[in-house]
């Protein structure tokens, strides 16, 4: 009975996974918010190792119009951060939210995670295996960021890579 049970909830669709966590509006286990460095600031870091495919967790956001978000965009003092998210013809403003999801950081070239859009939230699953200790990252879909630079992998994701040869 136990091995039936098992196998059950380690074949849970990770969208239905996303639904329950997006429901609860808080952050799931497995994630720590640490300073990566100075020209990117802080970052995510997993606690525990994540399959490719896995819920993550959710950009977090009040749901507004695209040009609302431009708005909004214009008149955040520097100090604040950008915390919007626009994709498709949607926009979410994570500015206010105290959930980890705003911190995840770009990567066109290094990213292990992508967004979708389940139901009404923007939720994050992992494209790669990812190992306890990786930097969450995915792409923001811009070309033209001023932070370009930064798109390398951070230290803590080269140091994982050696050990585990990948």
């Amino acid at each position: 009975m136990q091995t039936r049970r098992k196998k059950e909830v380690d074949h849970i669709d990770p969208e239905s996974v996303a639904k329950v966590w997006a429901m609860r509006n808080h952050d799931p286990e497995g994630f720590e918010l640490v300073f990566i460095e100075q020209s990117i600031g802080y970052g995510v870091i997993t606690t525990r190792p994540f399959k490719k495919g896995s819920f993550l967790m959710i950009y977090p956001g009040e749901k507004i119009s695209v040009t609302e978000g431009n708005n909004r965009l214009a008149t955040y003092p520097d100090y604040l951060g950008s915390y919007i998210f626009f994709r498709t013809g949607a926009c979410f403003d994570a500015t206010q939210s105290k959930q980890i999801g705003k911190f995840l950081n770009h990567s066109r070239k290094h990213f292990n995670a992508k967004p979708r859009l389940v139901d009404t939230k923007i939720c994050i699953f992992a494209t790669m295996d990812i190992c306890k200790g990786m930097e969450v990252r995915y792409d923001y879909g811009v070309r033209n960021i001023d932070w370009k630079e930064t798109d390398k992998p951070c230290t803590l994701f080269i140091e994982i890579r050696k050990r585990h040869h990948f």
